[in-house]
C-alpha cells in the first residue's frame, strides 16, 4: 500500500475503508491476457477471484443478520450494538478466510504449473541430447544408414575413391563441402522414416481398432448375452426332454399322464426327468418374456403350448414340437454371435462343417482373431 504522505510502498495490501477488506491491485489488461495464457487457473482464475472479491463485500443479507442479531440480543437484556457488530465482524472473518484460501490455492496452482512446465523442458532437453547422441553413435558406424548416405554422397564428388570403411563422420572431416549436401540429405532421410514410421503405427492403430471392435461384438450386449443365458437352458431342457423321450418315455399316453399326478417317490425315473426338462424350459422361456414371477395358470398354460399331454394327436405333437423348436431359433439369432463362446462350443461347430480360413494377431491385446469360412469369427 502507498503510503500517501512519503510515497513509499509498505508492501501491505490497500484496505478497502468501507469494508476494511483488502483491494486487489488492478492489472494491465495485456500481462492479464499473458498470465491467463500461461497459466491454467482454471477456479483460481482471476474472473474467479474478482467474483469471490464481490461476493467478500458485506452486503444486504449481512446488515440484515446483523440488525436480527441485536434485535434477540436487545430481548435477552444484552448490548444490541455489540452483538450486531460482533455479526457483521464474523461475516467479514468468514468471507476474508475464503478469500485468503483463494489465494493459497492461486499461488500453489501457479507453483504446480511452473514446476510441470520445467519439467517438461528438461524432459525435452533430455530427448534432444539423446537423440543427439544417438544420431552421432549411427554417424560415427561406417554400417549405418546415414554413413551408407555420406559414402555414396562422396563418391559423386570423389569418382574411384573407396569411403566404404569410412563412417560419415570421417567423411564430413575429410570433405568439408560434403557437409552441407549430407545434412540435406539426413533431413531427407529423417523425414522418410518418421512418415514409414507414422505409417506403421496408423496401420497398427487400424488394426488394434478393428480387432477391439470385433471383441466388443464377440462379448455381446446386455441384450444378446441374456439371449444367450436363457437359450442355453431351453437348449438344455429340450435335449434332457428328447434323451427321456428316446428311452421310451410319452407323456401323451393316458399311463404317463396318470402316473404325472402321483408324488415323486412313486413316479418312475423317466416320469421325473420329464417334468424337469419340461419346467427348466417353461421357466427359461417365460422368465425371458416378463422378468417376472410366473405364476401356476402361466406355467399350466405353457406346458400345454410346448409339450405332449394325454389325447394329443400327431399333428398337434408335431406342432409343439416346432414350437419349442421356434423358441429355440429365435434366442439363438437373438444370442447372435454370442451364442458359440465357450472352446466346446467352438469345437463342436467345427465339427459340424464350420472351417477356419484365416487368424489375426492383435500386437497391441496379443489377441488373436479366427475368422471361419461361414463369416463368424472368434477371438482367443
Amino acid at each position: 500500500m502507498i503510503d500517501p504522505v512519503t510515497g513509499i510502498d509498505d508492501g501491505q495490501p490497500e484496505i478497502d475503508p468501507v469494508t476494511g477488506l483488502p483491494v486487489a491491485p488492478s492489472m494491465n489488461p495485456k500481462i492479464k491476457d499473458y498470465l491467463m495464457q500461461k497459466y491454467n487457473l482454471g477456479q483460481y482464475s482471476d474472473e474467479n477471484r474478482a467474483k469471490l472479491q464481490q461476493d467478500s463485500q458485506i452486503g444486504l443479507s449481512d446488515k440484515a443478520g446483523a440488525a436480527l442479531a441485536a434485535i434477540g440480543a436487545g430481548f435477552q437484556g444484552r448490548d444490541s450494538a455489540a452483538a450486531g457488530q460482533q455479526h457483521l465482524n464474523a461475516a467479514k472473518a468468514d468471507k476474508q478466510q475464503a478469500m485468503n484460501d483463494f489465494e493459497r490455492g492461486r499461488s500453489a496452482k501457479i507453483q504446480e504449473g511452473d514446476l510441470n512446465r520445467k519439467v517438461e523442458l528438461e524432459g525435452r532437453d533430455d530427448k534432444k541430447y539423446q537423440q543427439d547422441q544417438d544420431l552421432d553413435a549411427k554417424e560415427s558406424d561406417p554400417s549405418s544408414e546415414e554413413s551408407k548416405l555420406a559414402q555414396q554422397l562422396a563418391s559423386k564428388l570423389a569418382p574411384g575413391t573407396d569411403f566404404s570403411k569410412l563412417s560419415a563422420k570421417q567423411i564430413n572431416s575429410k570433405i568439408p563441402s560434403l557437409q552441407k549436401i549430407y545434412e540435406i540429405e539426413q533431413k531427407k532421410l529423417d523425414r522418410q522414416e518418421s512418415r514409414t514410421a507414422a505409417a506403421g503405427a496408423r496401420s497398427e492403430r487400424r488394426q488394434d481398432k478393428e480387432t477391439l471392435r470385433v471383441e466388443k461384438e464377440a462379448a455381446g450386449t446386455k441384450d444378446q448375452n441374456a439371449a444367450r443365458g436363457f437359450g442355453k437352458r431351453v437348449e438344455a431342457a429340450e435335449k434332457a426332454f428328447n434323451d427321456v423321450k428316446g428311452k421310451g418315455y410319452d407323456r401323451s399316453d393316458l399311463s404317463s399322464a396318470a402316473g404325472a399326478k402321483l408324488p415323486n417317490v412313486l413316479r418312475t425315473d423317466a416320469a421325473v426327468q420329464n417334468e424337469q426338462a419340461e419346467r427348466n424350459f417353461i421357466n427359461a422361456v417365460l422368465r425371458r418374456e416378463s422378468g417376472a414371477a410366473i405364476s401356476d395358470n402361466e406355467f399350466k398354460s405353457g406346458e400345454t403350448q410346448y409339450f405332449p399331454r394325454a389325447g394329443d394327436g400327431e399333428d398337434t405333437l408335431k406342432q409343439k414340437a416346432e414350437n419349442r423348436r421356434m423358441v429355440l431359433e429365435g434366442m439363438k439369432k437373438e444370442a447372435g454371435k454370442t451364442w458359440e463362446s465357450t472352446p466346446d462350443e467352438k469345437a463342436a461347430a467345427e465339427k459340424a462343417g464350420k472351417k477356419e480360413v484365416k487368424r489375426q494377431k492383435s500386437p497391441s491385446t496379443g489377441k488373436t482373431k479366427i475368422i471361419y469360412d461361414d463369416g463368424s469369427e472368434e477371438i482367443i
